[in-house]
């Protein structure tokens, strides 16, 4: 019989990386917008998903979806019955088992969809048989990223996070704990936001809505203006004069029309809002 040929050496080891951009503390550069980055982009896209309507509405919609979808558990052989295959029962009865249900997890895994990923750390309990089950998936939320941990070649092999209420520095290695993305190209840990692509047009809606805001409430109210005393310099270092032009310009900054509105002047100060000519 001829002896079996064994792969030569070169072709068991890796000699290329897989490309993404990240620094060596464990930050990913994959992303060209530096607000969309680490925590930073985080924050942009919580502030999306809770404050936008349309894209509330959308995960909304995509979570209901999801939630509909029954989970069952076949065993490995087609012919087997999952009832009475040892392995199949074994998984339901971790699934069934763990402190929280695994609806919980399926709906903390949809978290990925805005964030790009989601990290899981597997808690396990021994039986009474000796075997060892899930007894939770808790979440390990994206708001507490702090930086990933990775090989030379790009590989994560572990999350590190700072945490409510102390902030302290904790690390989560890949082997315990269950890593969700929504894609892995260049084998990136954050995978990609489902509302990166919208991230351009609802920056733009966002501060052209507050300009609108302003302006309208400007035309409405006008700009208000503060006519000093006869003989008050605006330029008059003194102490009092300081003070009297603080207070001025507190009222001109601060008010705002309502039903209450109404200003009591000390004699000499004149107050008067000038419409806009928009």
């Amino acid at each position: 019989m001829a002896e079996e040929k064994k792969v030569p050496a070169f072709y068991r080891t890796t000699s290329g990386k897989s490309g993404l951009k990240w620094s060596a503390p464990g930050y990913v550069e994959e992303e060209f917008l530096r607000q969309l980055r680490g925590i930073q982009g985080i924050k942009v896209y919580r502030e999306m998903s809770d404050n936008d309507p349309i894209v509330g509405a959308c995960l909304y919609a995509i979570r209901q979806i999801i939630r509909e979808v029954r989970w069952s558990v076949k065993a490995a052989d087609p012919k087997a019955d999952a009832k009475t295959d040892p392995d199949a029962v074994f998984l339901e009865e971790s699934m069934r088992g763990m402190t929280h249900t695994w609806s919980d997890f399926i709906s903390e895994s949809m978290s990925m969809f805005i964030y790009g990923w989601a990290w899981f750390e597997q808690v396990f309990r021994i039986r009474e048989d000796g075997r060892a089950v899930w007894k939770k998936l808790p979440l390990r939320a994206q708001g507490s990223y702090e930086k990933w941990e990775m090989t030379d070649a790009g590989d994560t092999i572990g999350f590190w996070q700072r945490p409510a209420p102390n902030y302290q520095s904790i690390f989560i290695p890949l082997r315990k704990s269950i890593h969700l993305r929504t894609e892995s190209r260049a084998n990136n840990p954050e995978g990609r936001s489902i509302l990166r692509n919208a991230y351009r047009p609802w920056y733009f809606r966002k501060n052209l809505q507050e300009i609108e805001a302003i302006g309208i409430e400007r035309d409405l109210v006008g700009v208000p203006i503060m006519k000093l005393p006869e003989g008050m310099k605006v330029d008059d270092d003194s102490e009092e004069n300081a003070v009297a032009i603080q207070w001025a310009k507190d009222i001109v900054t601060n008010i705002r029309r309502d039903e209450q509105a109404g200003l009591v002047l000390p004699f000499g100060w004149e107050f008067e809002l000038v419409a806009s000519p928009g």
